[in-house]
Parts: structure tokens; C-alpha cells; sequence
């Protein structure tokens, strides 16, 4: 038997057959010793590896597997190993115990999203403090930018956050789309993640791509008591986006009547125009938000300002789309009933070229009466 077959056999010996095999060779001699590190896993034992890493009761039944020993990155039928399932299903002792059989703490899931990132994900604060006292690096990224910190903070994982944020974990690392924590925290409406992200000085007006700011994602998805917060730490009140909308344009538009009144009462302007020219007055009486345009009149908000290049007011757009109950409100606010467009149309004549009959008679009636 050549050395290279004698080093195939005792590979796949057991030690009670080494020392049989032992008996046969010719002393002196010189024996190599492979050790294999790890058992081949049959279909069996990745079943029994990934329910074990599943349940977290399971440590008997693991620590068997891995004294086999299974190798604890193997990689299961769906793609992941033991640990990230571990991380996903919250098994904090079987997590602890294969990174104790030295399973890799970089590795990925196949969606790319690594183990802290899985952890932060399903919001299990026991896995990621076992997770981040083993050494996983805090800032690993996703796919898609985010960091563990903003991946918590969109999920609304709080006790997540404070543990990450206590370990010192970036808390303005951007995403892809350059959305921070805090910006992440502000759109999903998470208050408390807020708050704790400010307790930290989280930078209030790093804006995204879009160039939509903390402020401005609270102002446009209605969270209020996120937008009081942020300003309270005097977030830029009137910062824009890329196409030159405000927090109160945007909220203006979307019917949030309390926003817009908190923006106002912290001196948000009101008269601000987008790219489109429109101002908050414009968009709100062009979608017929009637209480909105109450708010606004009553806010002394401009009640002439006409949209660029049409040259048409509020009150112009009323009418051509017609919303009569808005018309008559800005009416009775002293809106320039003459003002017309660039061609020349008044809101009148708008109102019966597109076949509104009901605003007609009003403008009729109107007419009739101030002779």
C-alpha cells in the first residue's frame, strides 16, 4: 500500500481502527496525521442544524451536532447557515453557541444582509448584543446602504437602537439613497427611536437624495409629534427639496391641517412656490381641500399669488376645477375675483368654457348682486 492510500484509509478511520492499523506498520516509521476538522453532514444533519439554530431551547441537541463535528457555516437548503437563521428566528443560546464553535461572524445571507443586519431586522436585542460583543462591525452595510442602526430605526426596533447607539454605532451613516437614521425614524413616524437618535445629536437636517430632510418626510407622511420634535431641536423649518418643495407645501397638499398650523405657528413661510410655481394656497384649492384652504386664508396666507408661466391665482384654479365651496370662501376672503390668466380667462369665464354649471350660477348670482 502506497503512503498516499495509507493516508486515505486512516482519513476515514476512527481512532480504535488507527491504533489496529498501527499494529501492521514497520517500526520505525514516520506516520502523517490528517485531522479531518469536520464530519461530512448528511441531509439529516442540516435539518437537525437548522431546527436547532431555530429553536432557542435547542442547546442539547446543537452542541451535540457541533461536537460531531458538523461544520457550523454549512450552508442549508434555503441559502442561509445556522447563524443567520439563528439571528433571524431570535435564538440568542444558538447563536451564542455557534459563534462559540467559531461560525463566521461576517457572513451574508443571500440577500446580502449580514448577521447583525438580520438581527436588527427582526428586532432581537439579545441576539445582536451576543452578536456585537463577539466583534461584529457595527457600520456593516446592506445591499441598499443601510447600516444595523438604520435598519432598526425603520423597522422601529427601539431597545435595538439604544443598544447600538450605547456600542457607538454611526448614527448618521447614509443609506444608498443618503437617508440617514434619523431620516429613516422621522418617515416611519418611530417617536421614540426619534427622540433617542436626538438624545445622541443625530444631525437634524442631513437631507436624502431627493434632498427631503428629517423634517420634511415627518411633515409629509402626517407625523406630528415626530415634526414638534425635530423642531424643537431646531430642524430647518423651511428647507426644501430638489424640486423646490417645502415641509408645508407638501403637507398643504396632503390635507394635514395640523401640520401645516404647527409649521405656521413656528413661522414656517406659507408663500413659498415650488418648481411648478404653485404655492401651499395653490395646491391645496386646485385639490379641492377645503378645510385646508380655510386654515390657510385664516393664516393670512397670499391670497393672489398666481402660478407662473399660466398666471393663474387660487382662486382661478378653483373655479376651472370646480370646487364651489372653495371658490366662495376665497371669495369672501376678498380674493381679486378679476384676476385672470395669461390668455386673458377670469375665473368666471374659465368656470363656463369647462361646462360648470353650478359655478356659473354663482358667478352669475355674484355678479347680479355687486351690480
Amino acid at each position: 500500500m502506497s503512503s498516499g492510500q495509507k493516508l486515505q484509509v486512516l482519513a476515514s478511520c476512527t481512532w480504535k481502527v488507527l491504533l489496529d492499523l498501527m499494529t501492521d506498520l514497520e517500526l520505525p516509521t514516520s506516520l502523517q496525521l490528517v485531522v479531518i476538522p469536520f464530519s461530512p453532514a448528511t441531509a439529516r444533519d442540516l435539518q437537525a442544524l437548522r431546527r436547532c439554530a431555530e429553536a432557542d431551547k435547542a442547546e442539547k441537541d446543537l452542541e451535540r451536532l457541533l461536537k460531531m463535528p458538523v461544520e457550523p457555516d454549512l450552508t442549508l437548503p434555503d441559502g442561509r447557515n445556522a447563524l443567520q437563521v439563528s439571528a433571524h428566528s431570535g435564538s440568542t443560546n444558538a447563536a451564542r453557541l455557534l459563534l462559540e464553535a467559531r461560525a463566521s461572524i461576517d457572513s451574508k445571507d443571500p440577500r446580502g444582509m449580514s448577521i447583525l443586519g438580520i438581527a436588527c431586522e427582526t428586532g432581537s436585542a439579545s441576539v445582536a448584543q451576543v452578536v456585537v460583543e463577539a466583534g461584529h462591525c457595527l457600520d456593516a452595510v446592506s445591499p441598499t446602504g443601510d447600516t444595523p442602526l438604520s435598519i432598526a430605526c425603520g423597522k422601529g426596533h427601539l431597545n435595538v437602537v439604544r443598544l447600538l447607539l450605547a456600542a457607538g454605532a454611526n448614527k448618521n451613516r447614509a443609506n444608498n439613497e443618503e437617508a440617514s437614521p434619523l431620516w429613516r425614524a422621522s418617515f416611519e413616524g418611530q417617536l421614540e427611536i426619534v427622540q433617542e437618535l436626538l438624545h445622541h445629536r443625530a444631525n437634524t437636517n442631513q437631507q436624502d437624495r431627493a434632498g427631503k430632510s428629517p423634517c420634511w418626510v415627518a411633515s409629509s407622511n402626517g407625523h406630528l409629534d415626530v415634526l414638534r420634535l425635530l423642531l424643537e431641536e431646531r430642524a430647518d423649518i423651511n428647507a426644501v427639496d430638489a424640486t423646490g418643495t417645502s415641509p408645508v407645501w407638501f403637507a398643504a397638499r396632503q390635507g394635514y391641517l395640523e401640520i401645516v398650523r404647527h409649521l405656521a405657528n413656528t413661522k414656517a413661510c406659507l408663500n413659498t412656490a415650488n418648481r411648478t410655481g404653485a404655492t401651499p394656497l395653490w395646491i391645496a384649492a386646485s385639490r379641492g381641500h377645503l378645510r385646508m384652504v380655510q386654515l390657510l386664508v385664516m393664516l393670512r396666507a397670499n391670497l393672489d399669488q398666481t402660478r407662473p408661466p399660466t398666471d393663474t391665482s387660487p382662486l382661478w384654479v378653483a373655479s376651472a376645477n370646480a370646487h364651489l365651496p372653495i371658490v366662495r370662501l376665497l371669495v369672501e376672503a376678498v380674493a381679486d375675483v378679476s384676476k385672470a390668466d395669461h390668455s386673458g380667462t377670469s375665473p368666471q369665464e374659465i368656470a363656463s368654457l369647462n361646462g360648470h354649471v353650478d359655478l356659473t350660477r354663482f358667478w352669475n348670482g355674484l355678479r347680479t348682486r355687486t351690480g
